[in-house]
């Protein structure tokens, strides 16, 4: 595996256990290139990914939080105020969602050793003119 497509969260088959292995074979393949010191393409990618992924836990939130609610009976009897959901994420969501659970701190914790080697390569590169400089005087 070399870089997860653009939409590998509904592509093909939407297991759980399949886009597991499908994660830690990129995320190996990511291990492999960082510990060689190579940034590109996996840096870049693992932002858009995890940016994608964070936007899209956070808009299922917000659209599942803007659906009614109703009173839950059993709360009425125990003389409290229980909101239950009228309508239920299918099967399909429900796995979508166990597969964003456990591959954002993945994406995250990968994310995060990329992050330290730019900022280590950065801080040991000087740049330095070579050649001809121009100085303008007044």
């Amino acid at each position: 595996m070399d870089r997860l497509k653009d939409n590998w969260l509904t592509e093909g088959l939407i297991d759980f256990e399949y886009k597991k292995y499908q994660l830690l074979a990129y995320f190996k393949e990511v291990k492999s290139s960082f510990n060689r010191v190579e940034l590109y393409p996996f840096l870049s990618d693992l932002v858009f990914h995890y940016r994608n992924l964070v936007s899209l836990k956070e808009n299922h939130s917000l659209l599942r939080d803007s659906f009614p609610k109703e009173l839950s009976q059993e709360g009425l009897k125990n003389l409290e105020l229980n909101y239950k959901r009228m309508i239920e994420d299918d099967f399909l969501m429900q796995e979508i969602e166990s597969i964003i659970e456990f591959a954002l701190p993945q994406f995250k914790n990968s994310l995060d050793q990329g992050s330290y080697i730019y900022e280590l390569i950065e801080s040991k590169c000087e740049i330095t003119p070579i050649g001809l400089t121009l100085t303008l005087c007044q």
